[in-house]
């Protein structure tokens, strides 16, 4: 405290006086960093879920309304549930995964003349 009253009295302080006063606003300085909190790991999950969460949600939800509004026919652009239904039936039987690509085959070796 002395250090302050010294430099606000107008004198100029010695380079002890200056160094004392580094280290005391150094001090002050470290008072203002926030404190690391571990948040738990639900929590942190959840924050860095929700997002993508909402964001699909979103895309659902304007893709039904596009098909509601009857923009496109039924044929041409069908609705979430009827695409997803039929996405999960073909990944229970087997049949979405079996035109999958294979690794070292390229699409040109697999025609034959």
């Amino acid at each position: 405290m002395a250090v302050v009253e010294e430099y606000h009295a107008g004198s100029r302080p010695s380079s002890a006086t200056a160094q004392l006063l580094d280290q005391e606003l150094a001090g002050l300085d470290a008072l203002d960093l926030p404190a690391q909190r571990r948040r738990r790991t639900a929590r942190r999950v959840w924050a860095a879920t929700w997002p993508k969460l909402a964001a699909v949600a979103l895309g659902l939800g304007l893709w039904e309304l596009v098909v509601l509004s009857g923009w496109k026919p039924e044929y041409v652009l069908p609705g979430p549930g009827p695409v997803l239904s039929t996405l999960w039936e073909r990944l229970a039987d087997g049949s979405l995964l079996q035109h999958r690509p294979r690794p070292g085959r390229s699409a040109a070796s697999s025609w034959r003349s």
